[in-house]
């Protein structure tokens, strides 16, 4: 194990809980692989008000399993010290391993991309990026029914009323939903410009209800499918 995923899960050891979901605790005490890059900057104040949760999660690599930065991996923190991302007030908090964008937070705390300058927010901050991951994380193994483009994800939902919301892992631009047998996950495109439309992944929990859904999704939800 690293010294950064050691320190996390120490922090997470000591009562990380009373920030982070049972979920996202056992997300991170399970998932971060061993980070090849150990000299990274402080995540900064305005990141993470959590002193010791930003301390924690400085240099721990994070693999992703689902919505644009699927199959991907991400460090926080920031290896590059002072590069200006363009739009002022952003500051690097993080970064993909494999995508071509800043990750960054503005002044109110929001997490989001930034391509050449601007800023594309998408969490409500870094806690909720990673309660998000964990939810990820959670449903590894489950099958997709759909992954369709809609201007809100109400079409889906009136499918699936049985799915709540998964709170502390939504917010204005991400959100998920969960039942038993079936998940909803909603996102804006990582590099489009505004909210709408939005990528819409439905899952399920087993395959054949996946097929059986996936009909029903077909006839009754009206939106762009991939080829």
């Amino acid at each position: 194990m690293c010294r950064a995923c050691q320190d996390l899960f120490e922090y997470l050891n000591e009562g990380g809980w009373d920030v982070l979901s049972a979920r996202c605790c056992d997300f991170l005490r399970t998932a971060p692989v061993s980070s090849r890059v150990i000299d990274v900057t402080d995540l900064g104040g305005s990141a993470l008000s959590n002193a010791r949760l930003r301390a924690a999660l400085n240099g721990v690599a994070l693999p992703l399993f689902g919505g644009d930065l699927r199959d991907d991996w991400c460090l926080i923190g920031q290896r590059h010290v002072g590069q200006a991302l363009g739009q002022g007030n952003l500051l690097r908090v993080a970064e993909s391993g494999f995508a071509q964008c800043a990750i960054a937070t503005s002044e109110d705390g929001r997490l989001g991309f930034s391509w050449a300058g601007e800023f594309l927010p998408r969490y409500s901050g870094i806690l909720h990026f990673l309660e998000s991951s964990a939810v990820w994380f959670d449903h590894r193994g489950w099958f997709y029914a759909d992954l369709v483009s809609l201007s809100d994800p109400e079409s889906v939902l009136s499918i699936l009323p049985e799915c709540e919301p998964i709170r502390e892992a939504s917010g204005e631009y991400v959100n998920w939903w969960m039942g038993d047998e079936y998940a909803i996950y909603a996102e804006p495109h990582i590099a489009s410009p505004v909210p709408s439309p939005l990528i819409v992944s439905v899952l399920a929990k087993r395959q054949e209800t996946a097929l059986a859904l996936k009909e029903e999704l077909d006839e009754r939800v009206q939106g762009q499918r991939p080829s």
